[in-house]
């Protein structure tokens, strides 16, 4: 069974628990400090999938350390009996999982967006407005620049992706022109 299948199923029974307990975003924040622990610990990623630490010592150092980022009391049983189950190291895919199949059942809709210049806050709420107009969905923007564009923007919703920046278009007159 592939890792991302067994994220998945752990991340479903946990978002039934959150959205009974009404802690949807608190066990986001939750994953999200673990998470990136692990993402930027490399130490922590080989204590875990070492078999020199005994399973208690690992259930324990998971505990401390949601503990310390002050993660809820739910993710942080979460944390505790998938380190038993021996999957913490597929938290990082857990948290992913568990992002997108939250924001689903809020009804967000995640877009990345590409432009050549960072965007001011007017800039920002007028595209956010737009999309959710566009979208039907309140949306939560994640913003990347990118100067190789050179103008407009690139926008992804879920597997759409709209490509409305200066580069694009000149590439297009580009072919144009070689195709004759």
């Amino acid at each position: 069974m592939s890792q991302m299948v067994i994220a998945q199923r752990y991340v479903k029974a946990l978002l039934r628990l959150a959205e009974k307990a009404n802690k949807i975003e608190k066990v986001g924040e939750g994953l999200d400090a673990i998470a990136d622990a692990l993402a930027t610990t490399p130490a922590l990623q080989d204590f875990l999938a070492g078999t020199k630490a005994s399973l208690k010592a690992k259930e324990e150092t998971m505990g401390e350390l949601m503990a310390k980022a002050g993660a809820d009391d739910l993710a942080q049983t979460f944390v505790r009996f998938v380190t038993a189950k021996r999957r913490g190291l597929l938290l990082e895919a857990m948290r992913d999982a568990y992002h997108r199949m939250a924001n689903e059942k809020l009804g967000i809709a995640e877009v990345d967006v590409t432009v050549a210049s960072d965007l001011d806050g007017k800039q920002s709420q007028e595209l956010s407005g737009k999309l959710e107009t566009m979208t039907g969905k309140k949306v939560k923007l994640n913003v990347k620049v990118d100067p190789a564009i050179l103008g407009g923007m690139v926008t992804k919703i879920g597997s759409t992706v709209r490509d409305g920046s200066l580069r694009h278009h000149l590439q297009t007159i580009r072919h144009s022109i070689v195709e004759g």
